[in-house]
Formats: C-alpha cells, structure tokens, sequence
C-alpha cells in the first residue's frame, strides 16, 4: 500500500501514484488462479550497483513502514516487492501472489500466496502474515488510505497460502488494490516496534535495508534468497534526494548518478536527450486539480468556488509549464487510461467577466494556494496567482515537502491545494475516493450524494458501465464546482546511457527493480 504520490502524486500506481487497470482485466469479473506466472530469467546476478536520485517532493520522507510512512512507491517496491505486479497495458502479473478470482458477485476476493517464499528475517510470507498486514492497514487509527476506503468486511486465511477478503459491497477494482499491498514481516515489527520498523523494515523484495536516513539517503542490497532465481542483477540501490531537477541534471551527467525519477522541468528534457535516456512513462497520476475545502470560507459558498473555475484558464497553463505535453481535461482521468473523459455537462470554463462579477458579488476574495515544493508546481501556483489577480482574486502562495502537506491536509486547515486526482482508473489510488469523499482525510468535500456516486462508479466492471458512471460523478463534481480540472500530469526519468528496468526505460506503470541492469 501506499501513499499517494506527490499527495498529491504520492504514493499510489504508476509506482507512485494511482492504481492501474487494464480493460480486459476489469471486464473479466473472475480471474483464474495462478493465471500469470512471473518467470525469471536464468542470467547471472551481476555486481553493478547505481544510485537513482529522488526530488525534493518524493524524497522527502520520514520512514519505510508501508502503513504509515509518506515514502516513494519506487522504495517500497525493491524493498517489499508486490502481491501482483502491473505490467505492460495495466495487465497484473503473478508476484508474491499466484493467482486470485473475485466470486460471490464480486463481493469475495480470494488470493493464493505464493508458497515458501520468506521474509529477510527468516520467517515465512504466508496467508497469515498477509491477513495480519490486511487488518493493521485498516484500522483508521493507522491513517493509512490504501485500504481504510475500501469495503473491506472481514478477512481471514482459509488455508496455509490462500487469503478471503470479505467486501461489504462489489468492488470490481478490488483486486488492482490489492496489487499495490506491500507486505513486510510481522515479526520484524512486533520485535522492533512501529520507531524501528520504519526504519529497519523487513519485506520479501529483491532488496533489503542496509541504512537508511530520513529525507536524505536509502541503501539497499542485494537479497540473495529473492524468490526469482538469478535476480536481482543489481548487487545495491542507492536512493539519494537532491534538491532540484536542475542538481539532478548536472549529478547525472557527473556520472554521480544514474537515474532520476519524475522531472518537472520540462524544460530541460530537449538538452538531456542529448546525452541520457528519456523515458516518458505512463502516468498515474490523472489531472492536476485545484482542490477546494468546501467545509471552511470562503468556499464553503459556491459564488467563491465558481470565480475559481471562471478565472482560470489551464490551456495555456499546459503550454508554459509542460510545453504542450499535457492534456486539458475536466475530469480526473487521461487520454492512455481505462476511460477518458475530456469533458462533462456543467464545467465552468474560463471566462474573467463571470469571474469578476463573482468577487465582486461578494466584496472580494483573498485565498490562500498551497502546493508541493515541486519544480512544475510551484511555477504553476504563481501562474495561477497572476490569473486570478485579473479576476480580483488575491492569493497568498505556499509549498512544501510531503510530510508538511500530509499534516495541513488532515488538519483540514487549508484553503486550496494544487493537487493531482484520477488516474488510470478515477476510483483507485489518488482518485476520487482520495480527494472528494467525505470521510477521506485528504477530501475537502462532505456531500453525501457525491458519495454514492463515487461508490456506484467503482462497483461498475465492465468499461462502458463504467464510463458512463464515471461521467455522471465528475458531471456532479462539476455542478457543484468542488473543484476544477486543468489538465493531465506527463510523467518522465532521467536515465543514464547502458542502464535499464522495466518501467524505467520502458512503458510501465511500475518500476521493476529485480529487472535493472547495467549493461546488456
């Protein structure tokens, strides 16, 4: 499990941000057991090692507990590894987990574990420390988004490797939930305690904790008892956080790094094409959004909320800040995803005289805009604050690493936030659940309707059903101007010449650290 990504994009499912689903599979209400075998290839582990830089955003952290911690989806995937992986065109793959089917009319999830396969620490990765993993992620008390809005019943194991999860309700993307479920070892925490354990975390991934240092450096080894034999052909990842996309640039080409997630200077992609490789990888982050808490003033009137619509314009926001690459969309989903829809019924596009008439129905408005201390961020908050100051809206800026936003957002103490919603599939990860249901802790929205039109959207499994329940939700977002959509989030790495790994150099949703290389 995880944290959103970027809180925004942090934690959830390309390995950040948002669960991925793929047509066929949310089409296919029942998947047979074992249906994908993960195979492993038969080369020799090598020696090399390489040091992947973080941004400021993504590498601000404070632990490795899966539940609590707002650490990059990339750390705890080499460190957990995953019950199912997503792979190319959202398809899961067989990982800690053999197989799964959904019965009962969607509303039974069985998994089957995969037998003998064991933690750093010794002990076995088995149906009941699965199910112990499942009810500490949904205790409220944990804080944990991954799993507490899910309509999880009970869960129990039902033999040695086989785990039931028991839902309240159909949940036709259940299972891609749960492919983003990092286990560790239950033990490892009951010995260390929840202090230690984020520190000193122990998962079944390809790699195990050798040291880490909050906000500044992870180093990771070689797990040399990793159930795929022959990988990882990494010997040691190194994650090291740097403070700009530019200090990134220039560490790579110092040969001081190797890789850099997620760049939001665009502007720098032309040049660094020029000497490394530049990946634009499927995004599952969905659309940037302005989020609005509606409980609080001045948006808690819908007149303050409407001249945010009327008074911004993403077209050319787009243009400036990701040079084209980004698509204008009134909903939180993007042209590769399961569903797209570009445009609803009742979305306030720009126009400043309905802007300027609003505030001045209601004798000015003065806001405060928060955002993530991120490069295409922060030049986004002061593009939108010159916007609204043509409407009359004045606007006091702010960023911030994740921690910070974590902590403002569940203190409900904001005003707005430049956030990203949607996704691959609008109903997982940072979705609509995330950002717009009353009882998230990151929702700025308390509408007992919107709810159930969330809830009705994510139990549909077949795509048209889908989509057409999807539009009616963000149409009602819209009505209400909860909050507007710009447009979606282009995703890019830095890589160094002779390196690669799935969903690194390729077109997938997750970065596959057992598959990096170093040479061919």
């Amino acid at each position: 499990m995880k944290l959103p990504d970027r809180l925004g994009r942090k934690t959830s499912t390309r390995r950040r941000a948002s669960i991925a689903v793929s047509a066929a599979a949310c089409v296919a209400l029942v998947a047979p057991m074992g249906a994908s075998a993960a195979t492993a290839s038969a080369a020799t582990p090598g020696t090399h090692s390489i040091t992947v830089l973080e941004n400021s955003v993504y590498g601000s952290w404070t632990g490795l507990d899966p539940v609590a911690s707002t650490v990059a989806g990339s750390f705890l995937n080499a460190i957990y590894g995953n019950l199912f992986e997503i792979g190319p065109g959202g398809k899961l793959v067989d990982d800690l987990a053999t197989g799964y089917k959904l019965t009962e009319g969607g509303k039974q999830f069985t998994m089957t574990i995969r037998p003998g396969v064991k933690f750093t620490d010794g002990t076995p990765l088995d149906a009941a420390s699965v199910v112990a993993n499942i009810k500490r992620a949904i205790l409220p008390s944990n804080g944990c988004p991954c799993l507490i809005n899910l309509p999880i019943a009970s869960v129990s194991a039902t033999g040695p490797d086989t785990v039931q999860v028991d839902l309240t309700k159909k949940d036709g993307q259940f299972p891609y939930a749960m492919a983003q479920f990092y286990v560790y070892s239950p033990t490892a925490l009951q010995k260390e305690g929840k202090a230690g354990f984020a520190l000193h975390p122990v998962g079944a991934g390809p790699f195990s904790v050798v040291s880490a240092t909050p906000n500044t450096k992870l180093v990771l080894t070689r797990n040399p008892d990793y159930w795929q034999k022959g990988l990882p052909y990494l010997s040691k990842i190194t994650f090291e956080t740097t403070a700009t996309d530019e200090s990134a640039y220039e560490a790579l080409l110092a040969g001081q790094g190797q890789a850099y997630e997620d760049i939001s200077t665009y502007s720098l992609l032309p040049q660094a094409r020029k000497q490394l490789q530049v990946s634009q990888v499927p995004s599952a982050l969905g659309a940037y959004v302005i989020q609005l808490n509606t409980q609080a003033a001045p948006f808690n009137n819908i007149k303050a909320r409407e001249a945010i619509y009327y008074a911004t314009d993403p077209a050319p926001i787009s243009k400036g800040i990701t040079d084209g690459a980004g698509t204008v969309t009134e909903t939180g989903t993007e042209p590769g995803g399961l569903i797209f829809i570009p445009k609803v019924n009742g979305f306030r596009t720009y126009d400043l005289a309905k802007a300027k008439a609003l505030v001045k129905q209601l004798g000015g408005l003065t806001i405060s805009l928060r955002g993530a201390s991120y490069t295409a961020d922060v030049q986004m908050l002061s593009v939108l604050k010159a916007q609204w100051a043509q409407a009359g809206i004045k606007a006091t800026l702010s960023d911030g690493p994740l921690p910070e936003i974590v902590n403002t957002m569940e203190s409900h103490n904001w005003q707005a936030y430049l956030q990203q919603a949607g996704g691959f599939a609008p109903g997982l990860g940072v979705g609509l659940v995330f950002r717009f249901e009353s009882k998230a802790p990151f929702s700025g929205v308390a509408d007992p309707k919107l709810d159930q039109l969330i809830t009705t959207a994510a139990q549909q499994v077949s795509k048209s059903a889908m989509e057409k329940a999807y539009t009616k939700t963000f149409a009602y977002i819209a009505s209400k101007a909860y909050g507007p959509f710009l447009f979606t989030v282009p995703q890019y790495d830095l890589v160094a010449k002779g390196v690669s790994a799935p969903g690194l150099t390729t077109d997938q949703y997750e970065i596959f650290w057992q598959d990096a290389k170093v040479g061919s």
